[in-house]
Formats: C-alpha cells, structure tokens, sequence
C-alpha cells in the first residue's frame, strides 16, 4: 500500500519526449504547421493593408481649377514611377498630403513611408535620424534599432523641407540615391537599402544652389519628377470646393451640426491673398465655426477674423492681385505681398496672372435652374449628348432639393464628393450660391 512509485511510472521528462524517434515526425509537423500559420498570419496582415482605405489619395486634394486638375494629373503620373519626387510650393498649400497621396497610389503603397521633417530636427542629430545612432556613443532612451532610411527600405521616405538639410547629409543622401546603399555609422561598411524618396520644400532650391548653399547635384537628382503645388490665392475658384470639405470635417471631429457658406462669406474668402494658403484657412474656418451659432456662415462672422489676422502679419494685402502689375507671375507678386524674399519663395517656376476681380455671382434660384445652357438648347442627337443633359438636370435637381449642399447632393447622386466637382466644372452655373 506504501510502496513508493518506481521510475518507470513517472512521466518522462520534456527533453527525452522529445529525443525520443517516435515523437519526432509529430514536432516535426507540429513545427510546420507553425510556420505555415505564421506565413497565414503575414499574408492576412499584407492584404488587410492592401484592402484598408489609405489616409490620403490623390483625390483628395480638392479643386477643379486647371492648376488643381493639372496637380493631380502630374501625381498620377509619378506616382507609377520610381524616380524621386520633388513637390514644390509655399507652406499650407497641400505637399505632405500630396506625399501621402503619392505613396499610397504607388507599387510600394503595401510597405512602410516613414516621414522625417528636417525642420523640426536639430541639424546635430539628423545624422543619426536618418542613418541611425552611432555605435561609440552610450544607448539613450528611445533609441531604434536603425535610422528612419533602414525602416523606410522597400517603402518610400518622406523629406519634408529637404531644403534645410545640412551640406554633409545632402553627400549623404546623394550617394544613397545613386548606389541605394547606406554607410552604416563607423563608415567602414554599408547597407543595401531599397527606398524611394520623396521630398518637399518652400524654399527657391535653384537659387540655394546657386548660392552654394545645396548641391547642384543632389537638385538634378530630385529633380527628374517636379511638382509644383500652387498657392490658394492662384486658384481663388477651388475656396467654395474647399470650403465644403473642410466645414464638413470640422463637424464630423468635432461632432457639432455642420454648417454651410452662404455667398457674402464666399466672395469675402475670394478676396483675401491667403498666405498661409489652405492651412490658414482651416484655421479661419474652425474659428468661425466654433464661435458662431448660425448655420450659416456669413460675411460678417469671417470678416472681423481676417482683419484680425492681417493685423497680426504686419497688415498684407487682403484682396487678390490688387496692386499686381499685368501679366505678372503669381509667385513673384506674392513674394512682394507679402514681405518674403530669398529661398523662402519657391519662384523657380512660371506661374500665372493672377484673378483681379470677381464674377458676379447670380441668386441660386437663377442658377439652379434646370434648362439645358445656351450651347445644349438643341435638342441633342447623340447618346453622349443625351446623357450629359440628364447628368446635368440630376445634379441640378440634387442641388436644389439640398439648398445648395454639395456634400448632401453627392450623397442623394450616389457619386463621390471629387466626382460631383468635376461635374460641376463643367457646369459651374450649377454650383453658385447666394445668401
């Protein structure tokens, strides 16, 4: 009855379990369902990023005037390539979204676009965020396992304001760009890197090289695919279009009833330079929205805001091309304006005349009208013909069954918000608005 259990009625230990030739073919597949699993796991990881909605697309960058159509054709362009992107343009005009929107339309939209803001990082430690930590030094607090060019392999970096880069970096780079092998920190050996760059700057990159103060050759090597993003103050026609957008996403974040633009704010927001371009907008928009109860937004709620604004940035010019001499680029006028000068212009590029008045906008009921224009009053005798005049009266009677709201009417049209302004290019009599 006490007799001690002997040995051979113990379980066997874990280890001759598994030394034992019997148990071997079971770890063995057990060991390949787990890779298998694994790779499941990678793949399903792979398409749940292929199939989610990326941040920023291409059509996100709101407007239908020729500079905004242009912009967006040239992002589709590049974004098949794999040469570096340079995009061009005053800050607050829509380049980092544009990067975004360029990655994500890209082959490499599956792997990672790591994003460096060479501004915000002192000039001492760019270095190691682009190259990572240098092995003599002690490890600090924070430190990954590479420099952001090591995580962005197989994917895209993102320099965001290349033009402040240090000289020493800028040989950096360029070999990287070249040879697309990275000097490891110690400089005795390197690493393949398989990266696309895509950067960014505010600043006249010619004139910096003509200065000595960026290298020609790094310039011509980002310069193979340039965009240039234009100001809001050359497409004044987009700020109704935008307007909409951004009135709606301050509702959604905000959870607050949306509000809506009546025509006395439009030609109020028309008349000013904007500066700060899409950026300061927002800020005026979100202002306007928070302090007024109207549903409305009228000139009377934005106006005392702008004064505002102007009085603190040294008073520019509030109204659009006054004072400008005829025919003279945009870019060059806007630099005059508004007191810069230098490399913080981009002005490298032709632009166009500016806006100097506006058009007379008629009352919506005269413009929501949905008789066929001038140019369709015939009765139409092709298929193509047919259906533009039926595309025509849906989103007229759309907008007039919404009072105007574009985001409402695209919703009852069943079309996207960047289909409906398409539509409404071709037939802007249809998007005026009036108080």
């Amino acid at each position: 009855m006490n007799e001690k259990p002997r040995d051979s009625d113990r379980p066997a230990p874990r280890s001759r379990l598994v030394a034992d030739p019997s148990v071997q073919p079971l770890m063995e597949r057990l060991a390949c369902l787990q890779a298998e699993l694994d790779d499941t796991r990678r793949q399903l990881a792979l398409a749940q990023r292929l199939q989610r909605r990326p941040e920023h697309r291409i059509i996100d960058f709101v407007g239908s005037s020729p500079l905004a159509q242009e912009v967006k054709r040239q992002a589709r362009r590049v974004a098949q390539a794999d040469a570096p992107v340079l995009l061009m343009g005053e800050p607050g005009t829509g380049k980092s979204l544009l990067a975004h929107a360029i990655h994500a339309a890209s082959r490499r939209a599956a792997q990672p676009l790591v994003t460096v803001r060479v501004s915000s990082v002192p000039p001492s430690q760019l270095d190691e965020e682009l190259f990572g930590p240098s092995p003599d030094r002690p490890p600090r607090v924070g430190d990954s396992l590479g420099g952001r060019l090591q995580l962005a392999d197989g994917g895209t970096l993102f320099l965001d304001e290349i033009g402040d880069l240090p000289l020493a970096l800028q040989a950096k780079l360029l070999h990287v760009l070249r040879s697309q092998e990275m000097p490891l920190p110690g400089g005795w050996t390197s690493q393949t890197v398989n990266v696309r760059l895509i950067a960014s700057t505010r600043r006249d990159l010619a004139d910096m090289v003509r200065r000595g103060s960026f290298r020609a050759d790094l310039y011509y090597g980002l310069h193979v695919l340039p965009i240039r993003v234009p100001a809001l103050r050359e497409r004044i026609e987009d700020i109704e279009a935008l307007v909409e957008v951004l009135l709606e996403d301050l509702s959604r974040r905000g959870g607050l009833p949306p509000k809506s633009l009546g025509a006395s704010a439009l030609a109020a927001l028309q008349r000013r330079r904007w500066p700060g371009n899409v950026r300061e907008l927002r800020d005026l928009l979100e202002q306007a929205f928070l302090a007024g109860s109207s549903p409305v937004l009228t000139a009377s709620d934005l106006v005392p805001l702008m004064e505002a604004a102007t009085s603190g940035s040294e008073a520019r010019p509030t109204q659009a091309g006054a004072g400008a001499p005829a025919g003279a680029p945009a870019e060059l006028f806007a630099q005059a304006a508004s007191g810069a000068s230098g490399p913080d212009v981009c002005g490298t590029m032709a632009g166009l005349p500016l806006i100097h008045r506006l058009l007379d906008l008629p009352t919506r009921a005269e413009a929501l009208q949905p008789g066929p224009p001038p140019e369709e009053a015939a009765a139409p005798v092709t298929l193509s013909a047919r259906k533009a005049q039926l595309e025509r009266e849906a989103i007229a009677n759309a907008l007039r069954r919404t009072k105007g709201n574009r985001v409402a009417a695209a919703r009852l049209l069943a079309i996207s918000r960047a289909t409906l302004y398409e539509k409404l290019a071709r037939w802007p009599e249809l998007g005026r608005r009036s108080d």
